[in-house]
């Protein structure tokens, strides 16, 4: 394939400097609906800020951190990987597999920012140079039909599904729980949600080292994936934050799943010097759909409350499962050991 980065990339990427209020950055990434800034001195990038670390901050924010003052600086991933503009595709799509990124920053011969190139643009693109192909090449139609299949078959894995730890994504997630709550709301079943969190994960980043942080994670999406029936729906939340979809089972129910995972995550013993218990471990937080009412009309309310207790469990100590009470007065925990 002819195709070179060029061609695929965005040139709208959101530039901003170094010294630039996060507040204001992630208001610009908002308004202009850019999933990534690219931090820049005189045009060359030296860190990205993505959305999920805009995610991260509002977390923190809605936690009562104090996250005021901070600069892009303060937040980008650095040093950021970049590619050169006149890359063949095939090689920028192996990049993205090997390296699991979501989008890279396209430079020029003198390293300046030109533009960025994500896995959506990836894909269209990729597509369409496949479909041509297909078009000139009559007399292989059978074998190009076949490549595109297998294509976008790769594509959408990488769509859909978290390259690090290899369990389904956020994407993935809202279509899944689009799905299960219109089910639910047709039919009456009820169905829990279970938010899970590494606890103290970036200081175990910071202390270990992003390599081993990766590794962390892994080991802790296969313990929890390993805890599951074959019913439930394991999902990367974003960064070390994890979702569980628990079909027809109620919150009591999803306790005992919930705190069950937690065990299989603190028996990994997986050593976490800084962090509160000296080993990684996670924190939940567990709510019902309708447990203290109708159905509401959209899955993300019984997110907000599994989100809520969780929160609850890190403030009373991490390494527990807490559950989602009516008005969140006062939200129970299961305690750990």
């Amino acid at each position: 394939m002819e195709t070179v980065i060029i061609e695929a990339m965005s040139r709208d990427a959101l530039q901003v400097q170094p010294n630039a209020p996060i507040a204001d950055v992630m208001l610009a990434m908002s308004r202009g609906g850019h999933s990534a800034a690219v931090v820049c001195e005189k045009l060359v990038p030296i860190g990205i800020v993505t959305e999920q670390d805009a995610l991260t901050l509002l977390t923190k924010s809605l936690a009562g951190r104090e996250v005021r003052g901070l600069s892009a600086r303060d937040v980008m991933t650095s040093p950021v990987f970049t590619l050169s503009q006149d890359r063949p595709l095939d090689e920028v799509v192996q990049v993205l597999r090997k390296r699991h990124f979501r989008r890279i920053p396209v430079v020029d011969e003198d390293g300046r920012l030109v533009g960025i190139v994500s896995q959506t643009e990836l894909v269209a693109t990729y597509n369409m140079a496949l479909e041509s192909q297909s078009t000139m090449l009559a007399a292989t139609v059978e074998d190009r039909t076949r490549e595109l299949r297998e294509a976008n078959a790769r594509l959408e894995a990488l769509t859909l599904h978290d390259p690090l730890t290899q369990v389904e994504n956020r994407r993935a997630m809202e279509i899944v729980m689009g799905q299960s709550h219109r089910v639910a709301l047709r039919y009456g079943d009820h169905y829990s949600i279970a938010i899970i969190d590494i606890d103290d994960f970036k200081p175990y980043n910071d202390h270990y080292g992003h390599l081993q942080g990766d590794d962390a994670l892994r080991k802790v999406a296969r313990a929890l994936q390993s805890g599951l029936r074959r019913s439930d729906r394991l999902f990367r939340y974003g960064g070390e934050e994890f979702a569980v979809l628990l079909p027809q089972t109620r919150l009591e129910g999803a306790a005992t799943a919930a705190d069950r995972l937690r065990l299989l995550v603190e028996d990994l013993q997986i050593e976490h010097e800084l962090g509160t218990h000296q080993v990684l471990t996670v924190s939940c937080g567990v709510a019902e759909v309708g447990r203290f009412g109708p159905f509401p009309e959209h899955w993300s309310e019984i997110i907000s409350q599994a989100d809520q207790a969780l929160y609850e469990a890190k403030r009373r100590g991490r390494n527990r499962v807490s559950v989602a009470a009516e008005g969140q007065a006062d939200v129970p925990d299961i305690e750990s050991d």
